[in-house]
């Protein structure tokens, strides 16, 4: 493996993946959280990586606030990313599920803004549910269908 932190061994990260993916289908969660972090000392701005604690680490054993400050990283980094629209989409799902529903609003605002066209539709309803919410106007549910995080790839 590259012990030079400007060097990226082109199998690491898909090596370190496989590896993660089997830990995670198995519920191992704190050996595949090491084996992200591992990489994550050789390669710190992955942001696929990174995106995999936030979604696939910590949110499914309910470390949200953990999962809220990763997911929170991976936005600075992805500023000019594609994806950066999906990756505010997760924030806001996040801070909604920790009950912060103003700034998940103003998250899914900017992801709505930030969506491809085929995407908008989704993110409207997200910032229309979060909108009711705000106003009182329906019963808190407890998730948000259209906002729940999908896997990192």
């Amino acid at each position: 493996d590259a012990t030079d932190v400007g060097h990226v061994e082109p199998n690491a990260f898909v090596r370190a993946q496989a590896s993660r993916d089997l830990l995670l289908q198995q519920g191992n969660y704190t050996e595949a959280e090491r084996v992200t972090m591992s990489f994550l000392e050789v390669n710190p701005n992955s942001l696929p990586a990174l995106r995999t604690l936030a979604r696939n680490i910590y949110y499914p054993q309910n470390r949200l606030g953990e999962a809220i400050a990763m997911q929170q990283q991976v936005i600075q980094l992805s500023a000019n990313d594609p994806n950066l629209w999906d990756d505010q989409r997760v924030l806001a799902y996040f801070l909604f599920q920790t009950g912060q529903v103003q700034p998940a609003l103003d998250v899914a605002q900017q992801a709505l803004n930030n969506a491809p066209p085929d995407n908008k539709a989704d993110l409207q309803s997200l910032v229309d549910q979060l909108q009711a919410q705000l106003s009182g106007a329906v019963p808190q549910p407890q998730e948000l269908p259209t906002a729940a995080p999908t896997p990192a790839q």
